[in-house]
């Protein structure tokens, strides 16, 4: 059997045309001329086994440069982080002294005390992004030590 698959500027799965229900256009003497008027320009020829494979969890695949791969969604960033797992990380990182550097020089004092007072860090706080700045992370960077803060539990 042949199937025909689609997929979305992003890679990832937006339909199947199975030839059993959408069958190729066959000359009289059953030569291939094209495929179904149905089946879109883009679409992708896939053997069964990709097909039943896929189908069974569409998400879980990208086309990434012409080749159907598995798909790892990237981890989520989380919206806030304890105070004590936001400390833990800022050492683990290397940055805990630079931070409290920071803190020590700034005027208003505020950031002091959400440094040492606030229960939870959220990551749209205007707190995390002057001192992201001031440390000169990225956003990206910012994300990836709240996701790996998020991961710092007590036991």
């Amino acid at each position: 059997m042949k199937v025909y698959t689609v997929f979305n500027e992003d890679g990832a799965v937006r339909g199947f045309y199975p030839d059993v229900a959408y069958p190729d256009v066959l000359d009289e003497n059953g030569v291939f001329v094209g495929r179904h008027p149905s089946v879109p320009a883009d679409a992708v020829e896939i053997s069964d086994e990709q097909w039943m494979e896929i189908a069974a969890d569409p998400g879980a695949w990208r086309r990434i440069d012409g080749d159907i791969v598995p798909f790892v969604a990237p981890p989520s960033v989380p919206g806030q982080v304890s105070r004590a797992q936001g400390k833990i990380m800022l050492k683990r990182a290397g940055l805990w002294p630079r931070v409290l550097e920071l803190v020590a020089v700034d005027a208003t004092g505020e950031i002091d005390v959400w440094l040492n007072d606030a229960t939870y860090w959220s990551r749209q706080s205007p707190y995390i992004a002057q001192m992201a700045a001031a440390l000169s992370l990225s956003d990206a960077q910012v994300d990836q030590l709240f996701i790996e803060a998020a991961k710092i539990t007590a036991e």
